[in-house]
């Protein structure tokens, strides 16, 4: 028996961000306004922490403090209408710059826009006009975590004026609402274009793109705020294996063809049955989705990760596959990927712990 290496990541993944969302609406009973109005206190604590920096003795000294809060029509737009809200209270002079379609306003965005307006909160549709403020802090609450397809249109030319006006002024200060507009959450990969933030304040939870391939750069200091949103108890635990196998200093990759995240990508392996061990269920699953031996050569980690509806717990081995070839019976897909192409699919969130170290030893873990 081996002694265990037990990996478990803070990152999560939109899809597990948004079932611990609706649990804690529906479930639990708190109100999404609730955590608005918290995300909104959050962000807003960061806005006072930038301008308390920045009138510290030593910096110097500001103008009039004025800021842009730039909103799409989505709760993460909600949020941002929120602290536009919180900001014009505290006396800063404050835009609210409204972005999209009138007709796919949330409830809930919709009446924070409308609080806000209450409040004399400025809210404008108009970028040319809004950038005319010269802001020095620009709160990014355009696009969230469901992003799901490239920017364009009205979108991307607010995140290149965003960008641009960035780079002229060093001294305005960008926090992106839970992650930078045009981030994927999931793979850290720039959809189309994204907003540079020099601070991401992101909700419950660290978001997986935060922490890989483009998100470190564009997220920049990376902040995670309690706004009462919290892991399930008492998941239900599954134990499987997970085959790392290595062929040329590279490791196989397939992907899902079946089941919630089908189109997610995975280590090959699955659940260990009763009066099995680790190794021999992951012989037995090869097998059965692979149609191919293998030889289980070490332990390698163990993660622990937790889905909306189970705890999963895997045993990954680093294997060799002993046949000439493989058949994909249950995979859509497969993929050699080496060091530089780990992050190029999206993986299925209890693999990510595992992929951040075999990053650093994929050199020595080549099998030809």
């Amino acid at each position: 028996m081996y002694e265990q290496t037990v990996l478990q990541s803070p990152y999560i993944s939109s899809a597990e961000m948004k079932a611990l969302d609706e649990y804690t609406i529906q479930e639990k009973g708190v109100p999404s306004m609730v955590l608005m109005e918290r995300a909104a206190l959050a962000v807003f604590r960061a806005a006072l922490r930038f301008w308390a920096e920045a009138d510290a003795p030593g910096h110097k000294q500001t103008k009039e403090k004025r800021a842009l809060c730039i909103c799409g029509a989505g709760n993460n737009g909600g949020d941002g209408f929120a602290v536009a809200r919180l900001l014009h209270l505290a006396g800063i002079k404050t835009v609210a710059l409204f972005v999209g379609d009138e007709h796919k306003l949330t409830g809930e965005t919709s009446k924070q826009r409308e609080i806000a307006q209450n409040y004399g909160v400025e809210v404008s549709s108009d970028a040319r006009s809004a950038f005319l403020s010269e802001p020095d802090l620009i709160i990014d609450a355009l696009l969230g975590i469901g992003l799901t397809r490239d920017v364009a249109g009205e979108f991307r030319a607010v995140i290149e004026c965003v960008n641009a006006y960035h780079f002229r002024h060093p001294g305005c200060h960008v926090i992106a609402v839970d992650i930078p507009s045009g981030l994927d959450s999931d793979t850290g990969h720039i959809r189309g274009d994204a907003i540079r933030a020099d601070e991401t304040v992101t909700f419950a939870f660290p978001k997986i793109g935060l922490a890989i391939v483009d998100g470190p750069v564009y997220a920049g200091a990376v902040h995670t705020a309690d706004i009462g949103i919290y892991a399930k108890d008492n998941l239900p635990e599954i134990f499987v294996s997970g085959a790392l196998i290595i062929h040329g200093g590279k490791v196989l990759a397939t992907q899902r063809g079946y089941g919630d995240y089908a189109g997610w990508w995975e280590f090959p392996g699955g659940k260990v049955e009763p009066g099995e061990n680790p190794e021999e269920a992951l012989r037995r699953e090869i097998k059965e989705e692979l149609a191919a031996d293998i030889s289980v050569d070490e332990y390698f980690a163990t993660t622990v990760y937790d889905y909306p509806k189970f705890r999963l717990k895997m045993d990954c081995f680093l294997c060799t596959i002993e046949s000439e070839s493989f058949s994909l019976l249950e995979h859509t897909a497969f993929a050699w990927l080496g060091a530089d192409e780990l992050y190029s699919v999206k993986w299925l969130g209890a693999d990510f712990p595992v992929l951040e170290r075999l990053k650093t030893r994929m050199p020595l873990v080549d099998n030809p």
